[in-house]
């Protein structure tokens, strides 16, 4: 692993942010999520430095925030995933493999969610 990655969870309109743990393969939401998987996901990644660590964890960038907001009020009811990530060794050194490492997760992500909306509509 080449970066520490924290998803966040929009659920849409009127819905409080909730925690979304991804280990790889599974999607783990809370139990009275409101994620509804037949919305439209937007993905949301901060830039460089948007992100930092404290205690050794991710902390948020409240760019996913923003934009699941202004979603809000324009009316437009989307799922925002929010991707927050810092290079394990730190902005100073950051690679191509630390950017690749965010991208494959995140693919893996959404590949995840794609699975979990399928058995949901069986």
């Amino acid at each position: 692993m080449y970066a520490r990655v924290l998803f966040t969870l929009h659920p849409g309109v009127g819905s409080p942010l909730e925690p979304l743990e991804f280990d790889g393969q599974t999607v783990t939401l809370g139990d009275n999520t409101r994620m509804d998987l037949s919305k439209q996901l937007k993905v949301v990644i901060h830039g460089w430095g948007g992100s930092s660590l404290q205690g050794g964890q991710v902390q948020p960038s409240p760019l996913p925030e923003s934009y699941a907001s202004t979603y809000s009020t324009a009316g437009l009811d989307y799922t925002v995933v929010g991707v927050h990530w810092v290079p394990v060794n730190g902005w100073e050194t950051v690679t191509e493999t630390d950017t690749g490492d965010v991208a494959n997760t995140l693919a893996l992500l959404i590949y995840a969610l794609a699975r979990l909306r399928h058995r949901k509509q069986l």
